[in-house]
């Protein structure tokens, strides 16, 4: 199944951009542990203030942000709170 980026003005898609990464929106873990629900809820409401999604899908488990919008192409860890690709650090955006 071909994945789109559901960033605002985006049309990179996994068929045609083979060598980009996409990669989902931060779901809220609630099994690990109150401290981790909390932080995973901080993070899943940045990442989706920060994009400019074409839909307000972000809950889709279908939606993808490509590595265009990271500064090092991928997402940072959870715990890498300081990191500017915690919350999807580009979605500020790079303009493409």
């Amino acid at each position: 199944m071909p994945m789109f980026c559901a960033v605002y003005n985006c049309s990179n898609r996994s068929t045609r951009e083979k060598e980009k990464s996409f990669f989902r929106i931060p779901k809220v873990v609630v099994h690990k542990g109150e401290k981790c629900r909390k932080l995973t809820e901080q993070r899943r409401k940045k990442w989706i203030s920060n994009l400019r999604l074409r839909s307000g899908g972000a809950e889709s488990v279908y939606s993808r942000v490509c590595s265009d919008h990271f500064v090092r192409g991928v997402p940072s860890a959870l715990g890498d709170v300081e990191s500017v690709d915690w919350a999807d650090g580009q979605a500020r955006l790079r303009n493409n």
